[in-house]
């Protein structure tokens, strides 16, 4: 029987407490600098802000997209509050 894996983004959608607390766990935000620029932050905002909705922006994400938006607590949050 195949059970199947949740994705993380999904997890914390659907639970009201664990976005919180994730977030709170994350270091603070650090300064941008050109040559400190997360490629795969950048790749998966914009796949985020090209997607309709929350679920067709989880799809679109690779892993490393989907880790990084996880460590960016304000992507995070505008993430999960997506229709």
């Amino acid at each position: 029987m195949d059970v199947g894996i949740k994705p993380a983004l999904m997890e914390l959608r659907e639970d009201t407490k664990l976005p919180a607390f994730h977030i709170a766990q994350l270091p603070p935000p650090r300064a941008a600098r050109p040559d400190t620029i997360d490629a795969n932050l950048a790749v998966g905002r914009a796949k985020v802000e090209a997607s309709d909705t929350f679920e067709q922006g989880v799809a679109r994400l690779t892993s490393r997209e989907s880790f990084s938006i996880l460590n960016d607590s304000a992507m995070l949050s505008a993430f999960l509050q997506k229709r």
